[in-house]
């Protein structure tokens, strides 16, 4: 009995310290989270910076260095890099940490459907925001899909950048979020991936997609799904801008002139996204159910994820002003 006593007033004694441990523990991993998120954006202009300065330098013997395509590779690496020294300096495995799980061949099929069906909800997006800004993708794009075919363009600016954004806003970001809670991690991590495409025209839809991709990771337990998804989207606009660049020898367009300020086309269009979001609703249960994630489903519902740090920090709120006010002096510049 008297070593029982002991071992419980040790116990007693240790708890405190132990407490103080998880908390510096705690406030480690706040902080890297934080680090890791600015660390990208400065990484990402870094890189631009670079790839600008060398094609002054050299851009008239290369002439690859003043490309789309050129400037996509550059920016994906410059985002990726922070994202990978993240996961090896913490030493996680990358199949368990980022959720990558092989899906269901039905699946797959679902998800091309999934991509299609949200369709209407990107062009309403896109449709409002192009009333205040341009079509910038559209505008840079034009002169790759004469330099390069069709096939590289497509894996260059859909195929890279889905693996690699999808590899740190619904991966690495979000999953070292996600302890803050889902609704929290998902709606960050959903405008963070929007702010940095650095144009209005893009984070209309871009932050709204976020949150359909990290649906679909948590209801498939895969980040494989939103890569799927995300290929396809971003696939079929560079294939359809291909197209309609090859008819109409451009793709630029006049924000004030070229749409069309009709109330009925915005209430069309409003209607034509319920219906839509309808349809992935019936989609994303179709996909739980062949997954068999029905009880995965339910455990998230109910808890809403563990709830154990702190979505704000001097790097995230750093991080947001940076975006922001860069989105700012390229809409006025």
């Amino acid at each position: 009995m008297g070593n029982d006593n002991k071992i419980e007033k040790d116990i007693e004694v240790m708890e405190p310290g132990c407490e103080r441990e998880d908390r510096i523990v705690e406030n480690a991993r706040e902080q890297g989270k934080g680090k890791l998120l600015l660390l990208t954006l400065v990484s990402y202009f870094l890189f631009s910076f670079a790839l600008r300065e060398m094609a002054k330098l050299f851009g008239s013997r290369i002439p690859f260095l003043h490309s789309a395509i050129c400037s996509v590779l550059v920016s994906q690496i410059g985002l990726i890099l922070p994202a990978i020294c993240y996961l090896w300096k913490n030493k996680y495995d990358p199949v368990k940490f980022l959720k990558i799980r092989l899906l269901h061949p039905l699946t797959i099929i679902l998800l091309v459907i999934f991509a299609y069906a949200s369709y209407p909800i990107i062009i309403f997006c896109n449709y409002i925001s192009m009333r205040v800004s341009e079509n910038v993708v559209g505008n840079a794009l034009s002169s790759s899909f004469t330099e390069y075919p069709i096939w590289i363009c497509v894996l260059v600016i859909a195929g890279i950048p889905c693996i690699v954004e999808e590899f740190i806003f619904r991966g690495v970001l979000y999953q070292s979020y996600r302890s803050t809670g889902l609704v929290k991690a998902g709606i960050t991590t959903a405008i963070l991936f929007g702010l940095f495409h650095l144009n209005i025209n893009q984070m209309s839809y871009a932050i709204v997609l976020g949150m359909f991709f990290i649906a679909l990771n948590e209801i498939t337990g895969s980040i494989l799904s939103s890569m799927v998804v995300h290929f396809v989207i971003n696939g079929t606009s560079v294939f359809l801008s291909s197209k309609i660049h090859s008819v109409a020898g451009s793709l630029t367009m006049d924000a004030t002139n070229s749409v069309a300020s009709s109330g009925l086309m915005i209430l069309v269009l409003g209607f034509m996204s319920l219906v839509s979001l309808v349809i992935l609703g019936v989609l994303l249960y179709a996909i739980v159910c062949l997954e068999k994630r029905q009880e995965a489903v339910r455990e998230i519902w109910e808890t809403k994820g563990e709830q154990t740090g702190r979505i704000l920090s001097p790097f995230l709120i750093i991080t947001l002003l940076i975006c922001i006010g860069v989105m700012i002096w390229n809409q006025i510049g």
